[in-house]
């Protein structure tokens, strides 16, 4: 009876226990699948929300490229206007410092200057600061001097002796004089610097998820927003070769400055001109605060196991010390019990209250009564029979 108690014992313990272990598994395997698909939805989200963004950075580089093209036409053709309005009066004669002087102030030109074909400078619209040299105008307009060109956009250029930039255009007379005429570039630069590639780049990382924007070409970085130093040369990186090469949309996890970033890269073309490859660094940190909630989510689960295991374990122990002694008490009253019935003597076990609890067959011979009529009444029942 023992051996099958020890049995019903083990058998029951190693159920609980591959139950236990099934139910841990379920339960873990169920926080790394939810990990590896929150990980694949956030990734193709962080990607098709990248891919997004690049569209829109080379749609707004394209649009800031042609506003800027747009504005110095205009401008160019402003200065244009007005250097063929000098050049009509410098051929009739009617030519003079006051004339230019006047002409520049009502059209806002920072000055005119015209150059004779052997460059010197006959006239301007502001007296001379600093002497000229007549090598300095025949390098810029020695293709008027030479009849190579009548018009000559000489375009945006530092001014030698004060700060900023002019921009200027000329144009040649019949006698081979250069008329000449610019204006301040302080606002042109302005404008560049509100909507050109560098405020593009800079809005862009006022979103704490973008570690950095860089317009990248095979010589180096042409634009970037963000601590760029460290960004891989296109040169040297397959992925990034193959990308411009084959004008395409790409991304990949890589480490920036010692965290996970996922790198998105687009070629950008202007003109159908390859112009480089816009680059985007988005912070993987929201997948690694899943990653950690999951990671949390399994410790506490294998804590609550491990707390639930070992209560049901010490209840199984229990149960099963309990169930043993209460058959090991059977036991030994079917024992004491047999005992008690096959001596020849006869006793009467009764308890506290005087209710009978035994009667044996020697005393069902003395008085003639059965067991069964008066186990559970009273002593004084026997004698009152």
């Amino acid at each position: 009876m023992k051996r099958l108690i020890g049995k019903a014992k083990f058998l029951t313990a190693r159920n609980l226990i591959f139950i236990f272990l099934i139910l841990a598994i379920l339960m873990v395997s169920s926080a790394l699948i939810e990990l590896q698909q929150s990980k694949k939805e956030l990734l193709d989200l962080m990607t098709e929300q990248a891919h997004t963004l690049l569209e829109s950075v080379i749609i707004s580089s394209r649009n800031t490229l042609m506003t800027n093209w747009m504005m110095e036409d205009l401008i160019e053709e402003r200065l244009l206007n007005n250097a063929n309005i000098i050049r009509n009066l410098y051929e009739k004669g009617q030519i003079n410092q006051s004339v230019l002087y006047t002409l520049a102030s009502q059209n806002n030109l920072y000055r005119i200057n015209i150059f004779s074909a052997d460059g010197r400078k006959i006239f301007s619209s502001h007296p001379a600061v600093h002497e000229v040299e007549s090598t300095d105008a025949e390098d810029i307009l020695n293709p008027i001097f030479k009849g190579e060109l009548d018009t000559l956009f000489i375009g945006l250029r530092e001014a030698r002796y004060q700060e900023g930039y002019r921009l200027a255009v000329a144009v040649a007379a019949r006698d081979r004089s250069a008329i000449v005429v610019n204006m301040e570039a302080a606002q042109l630069l302005e404008f560049r610097k509100q909507i050109g590639f560098g405020s593009l780049l800079r809005n862009l990382l006022e979103n704490p998820g973008i570690l950095y924007v860089a317009l990248q070409d095979t010589s180096g970085i042409l634009a970037a927003s963000g601590n760029v130093e460290e960004l891989e040369r296109i040169r040297g990186s397959n992925f990034l070769s193959t990308s411009l090469i084959d004008s395409l949309f790409s991304v990949r996890t890589i480490d920036f400055k010692q965290q996970p970033v996922l790198e998105a890269v687009h070629p950008f073309y202007f003109e159908d001109e390859s112009v480089g490859l816009f680059r985007l660094g988005i912070s993987l940190t929201p997948l690694q605060l899943i990653k950690d909630r999951i990671y949390r989510r399994i410790f506490f689960i294998s804590l609550i196991l491990l707390a639930v295991g070992f209560i049901m374990f010490t209840l199984l122990i229990i149960r099963q010390n309990l169930e043993i002694s209460r058959r090991q008490y059977q036991a030994v009253e079917t024992y004491s019990r047999n005992i008690i019935q096959n001596v020849s003597d006869s006793i009467i076990v009764y308890d506290q209250d005087l209710t009978i609890k035994v009667f044996n067959r020697s005393a069902e011979n003395l008085l003639g009564l059965k067991e069964s009529a008066v186990v559970g009444k009273k002593l004084n029942t026997l004698f009152t029979a």
